[in-house]
């Protein structure tokens, strides 16, 4: 016979792994970047050519995506020790990355409307808290 408190600790532990991957996954889908306005206001102001236009759509993306993949990644691992250094370090390599693919591409003039679109998009990969 199944003791009451053994029973429900089992369910209360699927149903907050349920909710823990619930969120997991509306986190991965928030992170897009051409659904916020700012970001694509702070794109529009660094003034691309349209032979830059997919190159850096295809970057931004990867950028992003990659770093939610990242963050699920981590969320999934078992050791939770230092999680948000974790995540933190995982960002700025995805921005470093965006960087070596991005500047080799812009002029001159370019450059500071990029870094303006850059330090806005490092504040919406931000943790949350």
């Amino acid at each position: 016979m199944n003791q009451p408190t053994a029973f429900f600790s089992r369910h209360l532990l699927t149903l907050l792994l349920l909710i823990c991957t619930l969120s997991i996954s509306a986190t991965t889908q928030a992170l897009d970047p051409w659904s916020d306005k700012e970001i694509v206001g702070a794109v529009l102001a660094i003034g691309l050519q349209d032979n830059q236009k997919p190159i850096i759509a295809k970057a931004v993306e990867t950028c992003v995506q990659g770093y939610a993949a990242d963050v699920k990644k981590l969320l999934r691992a078992n050791n939770q020790a230092n999680l948000k250094r974790k995540i933190l370090k995982k960002r700025k390599f995805r921005l470093k990355d965006l960087d070596s693919t991005l500047i080799p591409l812009l002029t001159e003039e370019q450059i500071a409307p990029y870094e303006t679109f850059k330090s806005l998009l490092t504040q919406k990969m931000a943790l949350p808290g």
